[in-house]
């Protein structure tokens, strides 16, 4: 049961991942679970421990606001996390924005000369201009997902900073995506047997995607590292445009039209 409750596996998995007060950790006896303890979450929040564990297990579904902002203290949630515990109560289910989209989907076929993508909340491609699609050897053309690309990329991982790249796009996954869209299930299964991946999502972190750097193939140069820079859409809520450009160096040698750049 509990495995179909989108809450009661995000309260689960952020106790598994909180930090236990000093006073706990003086207590005798050996801890037996990561982070807190039921009990502890239970306490910090000013619920019983029986309605705690029905919240954990599904068997309840619809807590108050106000008992969401008290797990939320409890849990030491930041806003993104906080605004991801309201929607997953809500179960928002709101619609993409198919006109803005569409826009977009215009604009990266007119924009020339400029390396930029725009992923949907599944972190699936759904338009890029055509030099970054030539970046990527196509494994970020419309039709792929960023989070396969960049756990998938073995070139990626040797290169500094995959780790919070990874960690990123596995909170934004999270955070952008519905748990109950059948296109998220299916980016989960592909993933599943990343030993990466399942350490970065069991931590339950949740947040936007943020500028960084990423490892693209320019020309016959493979593994080169990219600037990536990212811009939330209002108009289409839960849609990223990724923005690429080189960093200076051998990338930005070996970078289409770089001479041409400022």
């Amino acid at each position: 049961m509990s495995a179909r409750s989108p809450l009661g596996e995000f309260l689960r998995a952020r106790r598994a991942v909180a930090v236990p007060d000093e006073d706990s950790l003086k207590l005798p006896g050996e801890r037996r679970v990561k982070g807190l303890r039921r009990e502890e979450v239970a306490q910090r929040a000013g619920v019983s421990v029986d309605y705690h564990v029905r919240l954990e297990q599904g068997r309840e579904h619809n807590p108050s606001d106000q008992v969401l902002e008290a797990l939320a203290r409890a849990l030491g949630l930041d806003e993104f996390a906080r605004g991801h515990l309201r929607r997953i109560v809500a179960g928002d289910t709101s619609p993409p924005a198919r006109a803005e989209v569409a826009r977009l989907v215009q604009l990266m076929q007119r924009w020339t000369g400029v390396a930029a993508f725009v992923v949907d909340r599944n972190l699936d491609v759904v338009a890029s201009t055509a030099l970054a699609a030539q970046l990527s050897s196509g494994r970020l053309g419309p039709g792929c997902n960023l989070a396969v690309y960049v756990f998938s990329n073995a070139l990626a991982r040797e290169q500094p900073g995959w780790s919070d790249l990874a960690k990123n796009v596995a909170a934004a996954l999270r955070f952008r995506s519905l748990p109950q869209d059948p296109r998220r299930a299916e980016v989960l299964e592909s993933l599943a047997d990343d030993l990466a991946f399942s350490d970065a999502w069991s931590r339950a972190e949740v947040g936007p995607l943020v500028s960084g750097t990423i490892s693209l193939d320019l020309g016959d140069k493979r593994g080169q590292l990219v600037e990536f820079h990212a811009l939330d859409v209002v108009a289409a809520p839960g849609y990223t445009v990724l923005m690429v450009r080189p960093v200076l160096g051998e990338a930005h040698r070996s970078f289409p039209h770089a001479s041409q750049r400022r």
